[in-house]
């Protein structure tokens, strides 16, 4: 009965030792998932940026080809007019580009359409300038996303390996969980026991002895 009871109380201290290993395990694991889910919200952000940047991207190349088109259409209708000064004719008679009312006509068009191209060439920077912004912001966060897309498959990794270990010491037996340790123990106590009932042996021989 002793011998069971030992036992019993090694049984359960690796029991106790088990549940702390476990209990810490569970500590690590939902450590592991709060970083996992902060790196999944951060790699949602990153891809919301480039979603967005790509998205202005594109908004600024339809706005360039649209300002292109009309410095374009503004530089044709220059050339128009400028050929249209030595063609037309008033009267059967050619207008010389000296001809003072074509020439206030003329550079007034001429001026406006000038004023015009200039306004869309310069717009047209300043759109080529935001898009190469957009563009550099793109390959700077690029990099940022890639690192964030590889931290959630470091931080799974980690959480199944700690699931596979929690899992193997819930599933492993007792008396194998900690199978070295008791069996030393078990042989420790048998030996005193052994030793105490030699004692009593030779105790009761002495005693009969005398009698």
């Amino acid at each position: 009965m002793d011998d069971v009871k030992a036992k019993l109380r090694l049984e359960m201290r690796e029991v106790e030792r088990l549940r702390a290993t476990v209990d810490a395990k569970d500590l690590e694991l939902e450590r592991v998932n709060g970083e996992l889910a902060a790196c999944q919200a951060r790699l949602g952000e990153v891809e919301g940026a480039c979603r967005a940047a790509t998205d202005e991207g594109a908004n600024l190349k339809a706005m360039i080809q649209q300002w292109r088109a009309a410095a374009e259409a503004a530089q044709q209708k220059v050339n128009d007019w400028q050929t249209a000064a030595a063609e037309q004719e008033v009267g059967g008679k050619a207008i010389e580009r000296d001809d003072p009312p074509f020439q206030a006509k003329y550079r007034s068009m001429e001026e406006f359409l000038l004023a015009a191209l200039q306004k869309v060439s310069t717009s047209y920077e300043q759109q080529e300038a935001t898009l190469l912004r957009v563009g550099n912001l793109i390959k700077a966060i690029q990099p940022e996303a890639m690192e964030v897309e590889e931290s959630p498959k470091v931080a799974q990794g980690e959480a199944v390996t700690l699931r596979a270990r929690d899992t193997t010491l819930l599933a492993a037996p007792r008396h194998e969980q900690g199978a070295p340790q008791m069996q030393a123990d078990c042989r420790e106590h048998a030996e005193l026991e052994a030793a105490d009932d030699r004692d009593a042996e030779a105790s009761k021989a002495v005693a009969r002895g005398i009698c």
